[in-house]
């Protein structure tokens, strides 16, 4: 044994050596050489191929880019504990996350601890499953490209992948951590990876691809998304293994998400049972790997579309959208989720409302899904009316590149007709004549009011939605509402929102009172 470990330690410290040489011979210009002299400054061949799987816990924190208040930060924060095994040789893949942060339960109250059971994702077979109570079902296929690229992107197999590449090739050297990194690339699954090595260690420092997420609500919206991993934190294991114990994610040039490895084990004993998809939940699976832009009008379960008053019809779904007759044409309120949906929302417009236009669409907020679907307005030439403060978010919406997957505003580029709304605003006339209200409260700032004073009611944007059947999320939401409702001197009935169906306002001012006089 004690042999054993010295044999050990001579060919990792030889390892070292090694790898030093090699990068002195090869330069910036033999990427095989390149790669060799990584996997010999991670440990060397026989340590790296040696690695079936991988299991950790980590904490890390993500920064919640799709809601925050403002496109440039600071931004909301989701901290998660992790528990994650990657089994490399059978492409499988568990992890469980448990969030602690704006977006757990009635998130402004204090939590003492990390309890509740969190999120269980099983990635098997090609498809994805949820596990709770011990029972498996079909997930959304956001899991299935992620697994993908925690499977793919671990630095072992990174550096494994990139010398059995026939198509590996040296890139320019690049300015990395203030010095050289040797850069080579190869493809994987036909997406382009990047990988930076240290110019002085030869380790792997980052990887670099571009890919879209058709199955991701949140990155969908950009099309073409740039990413970059930065490893760092590297720890010595047991056997010579050396490994990143710190994650760091960009996404389009801003920090996504920051992982910290707390404890991990190199090849771990694996339970099949743990890991392996039943087979009918895996049908199940890869028969129903829906893109964010296959979503049917209004989703299952969310109930049929009923007319808030005469020519107001709402289309309930996981993001609601609204069709406001005129006498001139239709206007849309909300243009969430895709591109895709918004193609069978208009063709709903048309097949209810047969001879008139859609004059516009009216987004009131700046949160990825629900600007999803406005560059096909865009592309249509159908004027969009938003708060002037999303100048900002909406411009870069429209100039995304969509290359991987072409939209019609990709393939038939064209100026979007964007009316910015700075100050109270009439869209049309007679009885379903709208105001177009800007917020402008603390944290509403970046959304906006329609109004509809013939019936006296009120859409409330994304403000708040229900938690309960007499709680609302969140109360201080439920307040600025009342400062903007007294501040407009708007006279209201009823209220509807992004994500909540007709309510009485009383309904919103008992839950106010309700929570105050705690």
């Amino acid at each position: 044994m004690v042999a054993h470990r010295w044999q050990s330690w001579i060919g990792f410290i030889a390892a070292c050596l090694f790898a030093g040489a090699a990068w002195s011979e090869a330069g910036g210009d033999n990427a095989r050489a390149e790669v060799r002299a990584a996997i010999q400054a991670m440990g060397g061949t026989m340590v790296l191929s040696s690695v079936h799987s991988i299991q950790y816990s980590a904490v890390g924190h993500r920064n919640m880019l799709e809601q925050s208040l403002r496109p440039d930060g600071p931004w909301w924060q989701d901290y998660f504990q992790l528990t994650m095994t990657r089994d490399f040789q059978n492409q499988r893949l568990r992890f469980s996350q448990t969030d602690r942060g704006y977006a757990s339960s009635q998130w402004w109250l204090q939590h003492d601890s990390w309890d509740g059971a969190g999120t269980d994702i099983v990635y098997s077979g090609g498809g994805v499953a949820l596990v709770s109570g011990g029972k498996f079902s079909r997930v959304s296929n956001y899991y299935l490209q992620y697994s993908q690229e925690q499977l793919a992107l671990d630095p072992v197999q990174l550096l494994l992948a990139a010398d059995a590449s026939p198509g590996l090739h040296a890139e320019a050297d690049r300015q990395f951590h203030g010095y050289t990194h040797h850069v080579v690339s190869w493809s994987w699954n036909g997406t382009p990876l990047h990988l930076l090595l240290n110019g002085f260690t030869g380790l792997p420092e980052a990887v670099e691809w571009t890919s879209a997420y058709p199955y991701n609500t949140f990155w969908n919206v950009w099309g073409d998304v740039r990413s970059q991993l930065v490893f760092g934190m590297w720890a010595l294991e047991p056997d010579g293994l050396r490994y990143p114990r710190q994650w760091s994610l960009t996404k389009n040039g801003v920090e996504d998400s920051d992982v910290s490895i707390t404890s991990l084990t190199v090849n771990p004993s694996l339970d099949d049972m743990m890991l392996n998809i039943p087979d009918a939940v895996l049908k199940d699976s890869l028969a129903h790997q829906r893109t964010v832009g296959d979503a049917p009008l209004g989703y299952a379960g969310s109930g049929a579309p009923t007319e808030l008053a005469p020519g107001v019809l709402h289309v309930p779904a996981a993001w609601n959208v609204n069709f406001i007759k005129q006498t001139d044409g239709i206007v849309i309120l909300e243009g969430p989720v895709s591109n895709g949906y918004s193609q069978k929302v208009m063709a709903e417009a048309q097949r209810r409302y047969p001879g008139l236009p859609i004059k516009a669409v009216i987004t009131t907020s700046d949160s990825w899904p629900h600007i999803g679907g406005l560059r096909e307005y865009a592309a249509r030439g159908i004027p969009i009316y938003a708060p002037d403060l999303n100048r900002e978010v909406l411009e870069r919406l429209f100039n995304a590149p969509h290359t991987l997957r072409p939209d019609s505003l990709q393939q038939h580029p064209r100026k979007p007709i964007v009316n910015y709304i700075a100050k109270r605003t009439t869209l049309g006339s007679g009885p379903n004549r709208v105001d177009l209200i800007p917020y402008r409260t603390e944290t509403g700032e970046r959304q906006m009011l329609v109004y509809f004073p013939e019936y006296k009611l009120l859409y409330t944007s994304d403000l708040f939605a229900p938690d309960t059947a007499t709680t609302w999320f969140t109360p201080e939401y439920l307040l600025e509402l009342r400062q903007a409702l007294g501040r407009e001197q708007l006279q209201v009935d009823k209220v509807f929102g992004m994500h909540y169906d007709l309510t009485p306002l009383k309904t919103l001012d008992d839950a106010l009172k309700a929570y105050t006089s705690q």
